[in-house]
């Protein structure tokens, strides 16, 4: 059985970032994405 994931956004620079949206940037520079948010990114649980 999979675990849905319960992060539905982060937190970066006081500004919220939909996963999704996060997601989709990092399909398109894997690298550039990584070292932009790096130790950057909070998540928030969505219960």
């Amino acid at each position: 059985m999979f675990a849905k994931n319960k992060f539905q956004y982060c937190i970066y620079n006081h500004e919220r970032l939909e996963l999704h949206e996060l997601q989709k940037e990092y399909q398109k520079d894997k690298a550039g994405t990584k070292f932009k948010y790096e130790n950057q990114l909070f998540a928030i649980l969505h219960g």
